[in-house]
């Protein structure tokens, strides 16, 4: 795999999340689980690539 595709991904995640936030703002404490969960689902991706 080239090199120098970490940058550009980790800015795709960003948007992604900061649109899906903006849809769906954090409004009780169920809602901060879930972000919670959606974010390190994304983490382990990413990890589970990288390894």
């Amino acid at each position: 795999m080239k090199a120098g595709w970490e940058a550009p991904l980790a800015v795709l995640i960003l948007v992604i999340l900061a649109a899906a936030f903006n849809a769906k703002p954090v409004q009780s404490a169920a809602d901060i689980a879930a972000w919670v969960q959606s974010v390190g689902s994304l983490l382990a991706i990413i990890a589970a690539i990288g390894i």
